[in-house]
């Protein structure tokens, strides 16, 4: 059997540890304020007002709610008029929720003979609501949404096509101020009302499409194949006062991001370049990025109320970058978030002391991290700019809003259980309870940042759903003047408040070898991680008399009663060794216990909950492997093709003979009867020569012996993992995990660098 000492009791100084930042005032409860369900509906567009009026809209091919007095408050898609003859329809609809999660009104805002989606809406002063969309007829139907006479355009789409809309509902969902159509064959995606009533709108235009020009920025012109266009419609729907592509020549491709404006009604627009081979937008002079080197970037514009430019930026490294979002504040500065993908992770313009100054990306097939950036109001430097990643590769912000002191919140998805969270995080662990995932573990997170982009104030993952769903593909729809947030998913809306995790307490249970939350199987080690869960204490691995401690200055874990062993101890986390004889399934009850006092988790049981141990202790990256000559497998020292190599791992159950927890493997053995363990290369099923205890390490630590193939693998060679038909963090389609293999005789291999 292949042994190693590599690792053995320094177990923990591979994992990951997240410091902690600013602190915010403690809060009591937890963070979800209200929660209200449209059953049937599809959420598509949400804002939220100062006085955190939620208004939303969305598609829906049932009937809703709708209050007395609505605009549309009768459900007659075209299905219901006739289901033999005409397909089912979607209606769009709009609505208003109060601060408390109240609905004051709802009404439909559809083409009766056909679909009609919302994808913008906003919100003024007075409570008028803005929305924009399109609308389809079907079956030859003529159009019949219902447009204002004198509107801008009363002419629908023909058949087959879906013609755009804008519309404006007064405050209480009674009745239109205006109804427009506007073209075919355009996207619009930002609204943005203006102090007197009238409308700022910005669209993605395919192909070659005329639009109306009205005192046009300079050097903009329509594209050949895709381009941002901006407008500004009057108060009464019937004329633009202002109209211009954002977009330089026919051969340049743009696409609009976000609209924003300042309390002085400056215009703000953020958009991507796509075609760098020519330049899509004019930059000014002065500006801090004047040229592009990878094949897309961010562009960053700012214009005054009577349409002059002020600044006109790019924002880029050399690879692929996105603008999610952005947000001004009263002086004019800008804020923006998005995400960077390939060379742009690590050559993004970021600025000396912001949060985080580089991006170590592990996951070989993967290289994207969020970044949050702030413009000054020249447009001519950067007050900061900062990654906001783990070491996944798949982490992007998706939304930013400014709360009222200048800070900025962002909302984003991340795959990355080492995302950087804050000691007081409501929800600390990446809440990925198993890795049965098509694209990854997806989860959301929320951070505050520091208005001078330095220091992280507040980050924890959104984490479980009051419906017990897990926090991933929220939508951000804004903050309100007491800071709370509103996100919504699927039909359901959510008021969120970032709420301190009480100090003490725990809040979740992660896999030691990984990271992301995890059940808890027999042997296991996890890292019962909360704010400042062990009030204070530290301790290293030690043993004594061959065994782990079970206590410390009156520190105690228990599960379903019986003690957990302490590996390591650290004022944020606690890691441990699950007792042997856990069942495994149904739910085990954790409990911190401190000098009489327990802190208590709810945790699912399972027969297996595998990791594998990485040399960097996180999720992804290079295996702890052994090559069959007992030296450590690397980049350098790569196993032979057709040779036996160890893996070790954690979380594959109970062995047999059976282990105690605490205890060190003085030799081999096995698992436990009936399981099954499967390890698989490049996804094809390789043989498993050796499962079990590794001797000469703590119970808990298993070493998985497998026969590497002779041929057809190279180089770095990702791997996935099975016990118990329990998934571990690296699987394929998202192989996050693998060791070296050395090339075939008369090969060459350049898979991997």
């Amino acid at each position: 059997m292949i042994r190693s000492g590599l690792f053995l009791l320094s177990f923990t100084a591979l994992v990951a540890q997240v410091k902690p930042r600013q602190p915010l005032p403690a809060l009591s409860g937890g963070p979800f304020r209200f929660t209200y369900s449209l059953p049937g509906a599809q959420l598509s567009a949400a804002t939220v007002d100062s006085a955190g009026n939620v208004y939303f809209g969305g598609t829906t091919s049932v009937a809703l709610p709708t209050t007395p007095g609505a605009f549309q408050g009768a459900f007659n898609a075209c299905a219901a008029n006739n289901a033999i003859l005409q397909p089912s329809c979607e209606w769009a609809f709009v609505g208003k929720l109060s601060r408390a999660g109240r609905l004051i009104w709802l009404t439909y805002l559809a083409d009766p003979n056909g679909n009609s989606k919302i994808s913008a809406i906003a919100a003024d002063g007075r409570g008028n609501v803005y929305v924009a969309g399109s609308a389809s007829p079907v079956n030859n139907l003529p159009p019949a949404f219902p447009v204002t006479p004198g509107a801008f355009s009363t002419i629908g789409p023909g058949t087959r096509q879906s013609g755009a809309f804008l519309a404006e509902l007064n405050s209480t969902g009674t009745g239109l101020i205006y109804a427009t159509y506007f073209f075919v064959n355009l996207s619009i995606v930002a609204l943005v009302p203006d102090g007197d009533g009238s409308l700022y709108f910005g669209a993605d235009v395919q192909g070659t499409v005329s639009l109306p020009q009205v005192t046009p920025l300079p050097g903009m012109s329509p594209s050949t194949s895709e381009a941002a266009y901006v407008a500004r419609m009057n108060p009464t729907g019937s004329a633009l006062s202002f109209a211009t592509w954002i977009n330089s020549t026919a051969g340049s491709e743009s696409a609009l991001g976000k609209l924003t404006m300042d309390s002085t009604g400056n215009l703000y627009i953020a958009g991507g370049c796509y075609n760098t081979s020519v330049q899509c937008v004019p930059t000014t002079l002065g500006a801090f990025q004047t040229s592009l080197s990878g094949p897309s970037g961010i562009f960053a514009m700012k214009v005054t109320a009577t349409g002059s430019v002020v600044y006109s930026t790019f924002l880029a490294g050399s690879g692929i970058q996105t603008v999610a979002g952005i947000a001004a504040d009263a002086d004019g500065y800008l804020t923006i978030g998005g995400g960077l993908e390939g060379t742009s992770t690590s050559d993004f313009p970021v600025t000396p002391n912001a949060f985080q100054t580089s991006a170590v990306l592990l996951d070989r097939q993967s290289l994207s991290s969020g970044f949050v950036a702030k413009l000054d109001p020249t447009g001519s430097k950067l007050v900061y700019s900062t990654y906001f990643t783990g070491t996944s590769g798949e982490d992007e912000v998706t939304a930013v809003f400014l709360d009222t002191r200048g800070n900025a919140i962002f909302e984003g998805i991340s795959y990355s259980p080492d995302l950087p969270v804050t000691s007081t995080a409501w929800a600390p662990c990446h809440p990925a309870p198993n890795f049965e995932y098509a694209n990854g573990p997806e989860a959301n997170y929320i951070a505050r940042l520091s208005a001078n982009g330095q220091s992280l104030l507040y980050s924890t993952f959104v984490g479980s759903l009051p419906n017990g769903m897990v926090g991933d593909g929220l939508s951000f729809a804004g903050v309100d003047a007491e800071n709370d947030l509103y996100f919504f998913v699927g039909s359901v809306i959510l008021r969120y408040q970032l709420t301190e995790r009480p100090k003490g307490s725990a809040a979740c249970v992660a896999n030691a070898s990984h990271g992301y939350e995890s059940a808890l199987a027999p042997l296991e080690m996890v890292r019962i991680r909360g704010n400042n869960v062990a009030r204070g204490r530290s301790m290293g691995t030690t043993l004594t008399g061959g065994a782990l401690p079970t206590s410390d200055q009156g520190l105690q874990v228990l599960m379903n009663g019986q003690v957990a062993p302490l590996v390591a101890v650290e004022p944020d986390q606690i890691t441990v060794v699950a007792p042997a004889a856990l069942p495994t399934s149904g739910s085990i009850t954790v409990q911190v216990v401190q000098n009489g006092n327990a802190s208590e988790l709810a945790v699912a049981a399972q027969a297996a909950a595998p990791g594998i141990i990485t040399t960097d202790g996180l999720a992804y990256g290079d295996a702890v492997a052994v090559n069959q000559d007992g030296t450590a497998n690397s980049h350098t020292n790569p196993a032979a093709p057709g040779s036996v190599i160890a893996l070790f791992m954690t979380g594959l159950g109970a062995t047999s003979p059976l282990l105690q927890a605490g205890t060190v493997a003085s030799q081999g053995g096995g698992l436990a009867a009936g399981t099954s363990m499967q390890v698989t290369l490049y996804g094809s099923i390789c043989q498993v020569q050796y499962a079990g205890p590794a001797p000469g390490q703590l119970a808990g630590i298993y070493q998985v012996n497998i026969q590497v193939p002779s041929t057809g693998i190279m180089d770095w060679v990702p791997m996935g993992v099975a016990a118990f038909d329990q998934l571990g963090q690296s699987q394929l389609g998202n192989f996050t995990v693998g060791f070296y293999v050395s090339c075939p005789a008369g090969s060459k291999c350049v898979l991997w660098q």
